[in-house]
């Protein structure tokens, strides 16, 4: 029927004439007025008859953890953030002190190892000295990556929309952290192995070094045999743990690097939208810790060769 009256001819005559009316009625500024508030409203509406379904369970058990008590939503996060931060900052401010003295301790052990370590009671002091610096750089966090956007600003329709605070990229784990999620979550043969090895050249390796080590006396015998001097001596060179320290600081540079350029390029996608980012990647004293570890260790090895061969030259000249 449409055809046969020709309908669709007539309105394709009308299209140009229709859409220079339509042009013509956007140019004009009080009507342009008009249907941005008209899509203003619209958004409006159905922004209020929206309700997104989050889970807020993990935010509900921080908010608890620091005794953030029940609230309205919006008001109990607002004011768990800024108890959060304060604490934050409160352990800045002293991390400063913990950090001086950390130092002081290593340098003193270091000075009691060369200077004051003459028989296996010292041994066994600076053994328990060492494994204490161990168990804190397997136990805390090592490495922190994070990117974040401070600032995301646009034009809607005529309206300003700001975004600020928005984590992109968190992570933050200790070495006996990343051994777990390796060989227990990880996927496929490659993540288990390297677990497996990060377990046995960098924990298990030095561990059984150190109880050896603590065991060791002037006058003990297996220390002469191949076992003892395997443990004693040349399990060094299969102990991971100075390579670990090195693996752990190369990806410390990767990461920042790499973070840093992604954002950079992130900041220049659109001139349209102001984008502020910031890369807050940094060595934790986890990685600190463990590199007292592997320092120390060394020259605990070293120091103890010298007293062993002092012994064994003791004995043969006897």
């Amino acid at each position: 029927t449409s055809n046969i009256l020709g309908v669709f001819d007539q309105l394709k005559k009308e299209i140009p004439f229709a859409a220079t009316s339509i042009i013509d009625f956007l140019d004009d500024p009080d009507n342009r007025e008009e249907v941005r508030q008209y899509l203003m409203n619209i958004l409006d509406e159905y922004s209020s008859e929206t309700f997104g379904k989050t889970n807020y369970d993990a935010v509900d058990e921080v908010l608890q953890r620091h005794g953030i008590e029940p609230l309205e939503r919006q008001a109990r996060m607002t004011k768990g953030t800024a108890v959060i931060e304060a604490r934050l900052k409160e352990i800045s401010k002293n991390q400063l002190p913990i950090n001086l003295a950390s130092v002081a301790v290593f340098l003193l052990t270091c000075a009691a190892l060369l200077l004051w370590c003459k028989n296996h009671v010292h041994i066994k002091l600076a053994t328990a000295c060492i494994f204490i610096w161990l168990l804190s750089g397997l136990s805390m966090p090592i490495l922190l990556i994070q990117a974040k956007i401070d600032s995301l600003e646009f034009l809607l329709l005529g309206e300003p929309i700001a975004f600020s605070e928005q984590v992109l990229f968190f992570q933050s784990k200790s070495i006996a952290t990343i051994v777990q999620v390796l060989m227990l979550e990880g996927k496929g043969a490659p993540a288990i192995l390297a677990g497996l090895g990060v377990l046995i050249f960098s924990i298990i390796i030095p561990l059984i070094k150190l109880i050896a080590t603590a065991a060791w006396k002037e006058e003990v015998s297996w220390a002469n045999r191949f076992s003892g001097k395997l443990i004693l001596f040349r399990s060094a060179k299969w102990a991971m743990a100075d390579v670990l320290v090195v693996a752990i600081f190369l990806s410390y540079l990767g990461f920042n690097g790499i973070m840093s350029d992604q954002l950079r390029r992130l900041e220049q996608v659109s001139p349209q939208v102001d984008v502020l980012t910031t890369n807050d990647s940094t060595l934790l004293p986890g990685f600190m810790a463990f590199f007292g570890f592997a320092a120390l260790g060394l020259m605990l090895s070293e120091k103890l060769k010298n007293l062993d061969e002092s012994s064994r030259q003791a004995d043969r000249i006897q």
